[in-house]
């Protein structure tokens, strides 16, 4: 009977501790994925920066402020 309560024991203590490492886990894909979604919102507006001085041969002084700020993508 004390092998089975201990063995028990052992197992839930596992458990729990798993379940806290996929918490953990889960909160770190969190924070990668919002990286990713504002890594992908730069590369999306540089492109079109990109495409229109590559069109046109140049960007505005007004272009030029909002390409170098960085409150575009503030959430």
């Amino acid at each position: 009977m004390t092998m089975i309560v201990e063995r028990l024991l052992y197992l839930l203590n596992d458990y729990k501790s798993v379940e806290k490492e996929v918490s953990s886990i889960k909160k770190s894909a969190d924070k990668i994925e919002a990286s990713l979604k504002k890594v992908s919102q730069y590369i999306v507006s540089t492109e079109q920066y990109l495409k229109h001085f590559l069109e046109s041969g140049e960007l505005s002084e007004r272009q030029l402020l909002d390409f170098y700020s960085v409150s575009q993508f503030s959430n």
